[in-house]
């Protein structure tokens, strides 16, 4: 199993959708996808309809109330499950986790041969929660547009991935092909040392549609064209991990 944690200090970036729709595009392409909902907000555990403050989450797995299986639930879609939170998420203080920053690490290693990828939406700041989300990580996409704000924190995020030893690669969101994006885009190539995907996302009303709805792209508006370049970037994403090999 390949996990990846979708990263960024920034708000607003994208974060979540990429989370939501890579797992999905990933579960479309015939993998077994398992998704671990990191954020306090539980935006992906509402989009997939399992926010719920009476059922397990993964606080109880990280706090070692409850083992990683009994907190996994079924999405509506075969082959795609979540590990969902909630508002109490933020309550989680280092000293109760159950094994460590390496606790998510240790745990999906019991899923191992059930999925065939993981993929962590994790809280948008630095905390205890997206430490432990980086150590469980094979790889790490920053979403990021291409405004001055956003790049003004991206050597924050990729050098706080650097102390965790897991290459990060940079996804563009939100393009809408302006001036001032390509510019801004041109300056964070010449003065970052990151890796960034080929394939863009462009901005596009579909999104709020999906959101909206709680539906993914595919599902909701699979002829826009944000639905195709999720597409593309998730073959991209799926091309990179399997040349990685075991």
């Amino acid at each position: 199993m390949r996990t990846v944690a979708i990263f960024n200090t920034k708000g607003g970036v994208g974060k979540t959708t990429t989370a939501v729709n890579l797992a999905y595009n990933l579960r479309e392409l015939g993998k077994r996808v398992l998704i671990v909902d990191m954020d306090p907000q539980g935006n992906a555990s509402a989009f997939y309809k399992r926010y719920d403050l009476t059922k397990k989450s993964i606080k109880e797995v990280l706090e070692g109330k409850t083992r990683l299986t009994p907190a996994i639930r079924r999405t509506n879609y075969i082959d795609l499950d979540i590990i969902p939170a909630n508002m109490t998420l933020q309550l989680l203080q280092e000293e109760k986790l159950d094994q460590g920053e390496r606790t998510l690490f240790k745990k999906l290693w019991d899923v191992r041969n059930r999925y065939a990828y993981c993929v962590i939406d994790c809280p948008p700041a630095i905390s205890v929660l997206s430490n432990v989300a980086l150590i469980a990580a094979d790889r790490v996409i920053v979403p990021v547009k291409a405004t001055e704000y956003a790049k003004n924190g991206l050597s924050t995020v990729m050098d706080y991935a650097y102390d965790y030893e897991v290459e990060a690669l940079c996804l563009w969101t939100m393009y809408a092909r302006g001036k001032m994006e390509q510019e801004v885009m041109r300056e964070i190539m010449a003065e970052y040392d990151c890796r960034i995907y080929e394939n863009v996302i462009r901005r596009s009303a579909a999104v709020e549609k999906s959101e909206r709805r709680r539906r993914p792209l595919l599902k909701c508006a699979s002829k826009a064209p944000v639905t195709m370049d999720y597409m593309e970037f998730t073959k991209e994403f799926v091309e990179e991990m399997e040349a990685l090999g075991e």
